[in-house]
């Protein structure tokens, strides 16, 4: 008899942070035979629009789960719980998480917050979402800050705040804290394992070349103008990339040290909630 299946709810989730590796996790998760997670994010928790569609259409996004033991998926942005109110992701998303899924097991990523912010504004300036002819330094902390607040250049970093935020729902033993540095960049098959561990998956996994399965940006300088001057989608402009050579803004040393400035009170609280400095921070 033929029977309908109509998806299943995760047990685990990547929620973040944003430029700091969730997507290199997600492709070595893939390749588990007892995982199963969409190759795509699907902004359920942090969308209103998708919240609203309810949980049954967000079980119909593992409908081709099968047999797999673990079922996961991955959107950094729900880790974006202190989202400002001009920001098109929803605040809260702990919450809202809490309240769908109490038993699952979350996994952050977190990345010195400098780089990561710097690494950010490079992605929404390559996207069109930011004027490219205004300079880095204008757009964090010149007059131009709206722009930064709505795609939390600077409030994704401030880790301390949103790990407090989902420890507030979900019990510490849920929570898997990697960071970039020294589990995706230093010791990729230390960070896979830890990850493993935690998910109570085969430790003897491993993953076809970990330490190759980052984010490459790809972007030029004309598709960057171009994406930001014409009303066209992005994802349209790729053939400029083909003619062109990969171009990502440097942040001047002045503007490293305004971000340094800015994250250091919250680093100290994220030391003090981790229990230890992250010595690559500096």
């Amino acid at each position: 008899m033929f029977s309908f299946n109509a998806g299943r709810l995760p047990d685990f989730l990547v929620i973040g942070a944003q430029k700091a590796g969730t997507t290199w996790l997600r492709a070595l998760l893939r390749q588990h035979p007892d995982v199963y997670m969409p190759g795509r994010e699907i902004h359920f928790f942090n969308n209103a629009r998708n919240y609203r569609r309810g949980v049954d259409w967000y079980k119909r996004r593992f409908l081709l789960a099968g047999s797999a033991t673990h079922v996961g998926e991955k959107t950094p942005g729900y880790m974006w719980t202190n989202a400002d109110a001009v920001s098109t992701d929803l605040p809260n998303s702990h919450r809202r998480v809490a309240e769908v899924l109490p038993d699952a097991k979350l996994i952050a990523i977190i990345r010195n917050p400098v780089d990561r912010a710097i690494s950010a504004y490079n992605h929404h300036l390559t996207r069109g979402r930011i004027p490219p002819h205004l300079s880095m330094e204008r757009l964090l902390f010149g007059d131009h800050t709206d722009l930064r607040r709505r795609h939390g250049i600077l409030s994704t970093g401030i880790y301390e705040q949103q790990l407090r935020d989902y420890l507030e729902v979900f019990d510490r033993d849920q929570l898997l804290v990697l960071t970039f540095e020294e589990d995706v960049v230093e010791n990729p098959e230390r960070g896979i394992q830890k990850t493993c561990s935690f998910l109570d998956l085969a430790p003897n996994f491993a993953p076809d070349a970990p330490s190759k399965a980052r984010h490459v940006h790809s972007f030029s300088k004309a598709r960057a103008y171009l994406n930001y001057w014409l009303p066209i989608p992005f994802a349209l402009t790729w053939p400029v990339d083909l003619v062109s050579t990969p171009w990502k803004r440097s942040a001047p040393p002045a503007v490293r040290d305004q971000l340094r400035d800015f994250y250091a009170p919250h680093n100290e609280r994220l030391y003090t909630l981790l229990g230890r400095r992250i010595e690559q921070w500096g």
